[in-house]
């Protein structure tokens, strides 16, 4: 017969148990892949850059999803870098998606519909579930590829589609930076507050996409890149973007003074965030410097300026 003190150890027992699994759990779901996408050699993709976009899509809708979709007990909600890195990657796809569409209009002048309808649907909304949204919009992707594959829609990347490109990245880097900004001014010591890790792992998810998206339009462009000054700067703004992007302390920490024990990663990230906006800065002098004179002169009405905060 089982005595009161054993079923009292045993409770107890079940609940350590319980209690460690559980937060074993929320360890194993704070899962931020920053690896390059390769896009698969078994589908020829006409455009390299929705190829990547859709993959990025993919990878974030891989095992639990997408943290804003799941119950509160899930570990993967109670997380606080997932959900802001999650928001960061859709987000800055929703915008760059938008851009597209304006750079590449149908015959009638108007934006791309299957970009323009991807668009919509990666943008985030609370009250709406992500993952058939997200699904949806690399539909969209998929059929505007296809559609560009067969002759039927518009290439976005010719000169002016490049440099409104980079001008839309370094306006990203420059709200990024405000944002963090306000997280440095805000000294809260270890660990930070869980308003500069969002602000930390939503520049980390920026500079993510940003990084693929240069590397995409190395694939689509190559002949921008045939010249090996041309090929040494976008490759220098690569590792920049992805010097933030993989920037990862264990234990986020904002403090007071001069930091001598402690870091103020926010800070950092915004020197990682401003370093990557001069590289691409310099990327686009570089290429608009070529011949002499800038591949385009109103590509600056094309950038998209992006509240981030």
């Amino acid at each position: 017969m089982i005595g009161k003190n054993t079923v009292t150890l045993l409770a107890v027992l079940a609940a350590t148990i319980t209690s460690v699994g559980y937060a074993a759990a929320i360890v194993v779901s704070h899962r931020i892949d920053t690896r390059n996408i390769t896009l698969s050699q078994a589908k020829n993709w006409a455009s390299a850059e929705a190829g990547t976009m859709l993959q990025l899509v993919d990878r974030e809708l891989q095992g639990a999803g997408i943290s804003t979709d799941l119950p509160d007990w899930h570990p993967k909600a109670r997380l606080v870098g997932v959900p802001a890195w999650q928001n960061g990657i859709i987000s800055a796809l929703s915008d760059n998606t938008a851009l597209m569409a304006e750079l590449a209009p149908d015959r009638n002048g108007r934006a791309d519909t299957d970009l323009g309808a991807a668009s919509r649907l990666l943008l985030p909304k609370a009250s709406v579930l992500a993952k058939p949204r997200l699904v949806a919009a690399t539909e969209a992707l998929r059929s505007y590829d296809g559609r560009l594959m067969r002759g039927l829609a518009t290439a976005a990347t010719d000169s002016q589609a490049v440099t409104a490109r980079l001008d839309t990245y370094t306006h990203w880097a420059d709200s990024l930076q405000q944002g963090l900004n306000v997280s440095t001014e805000q000294t809260d010591g270890w660990p930070a507050a869980e308003a500069d890790i969002q602000a930390i792992y939503r520049a980390r998810a920026y500079a993510h996409v940003v990084s693929q998206l240069l590397l995409a339009l190395e694939q689509d462009e190559p002949s921008l890149f045939q010249n090996i000054v041309h090929s040494y700067v976008l490759e220098q703004t690569v590792i920049a973007w992805r010097q933030a992007a993989t920037f990862n302390p264990l234990i986020i920490s904002n403090p007071d003074g001069n930091g001598m024990f402690l870091s103020n990663h926010p800070a950092r990230m915004a020197e990682l965030i401003a370093r990557a906006s001069n590289k691409t800065v310099l990327l686009s002098d570089t290429l608009n410097d070529q011949n002499g004179r800038p591949i385009s002169t109103a590509s600056n009405s094309l950038a998209i300026s992006v509240n981030l905060k």
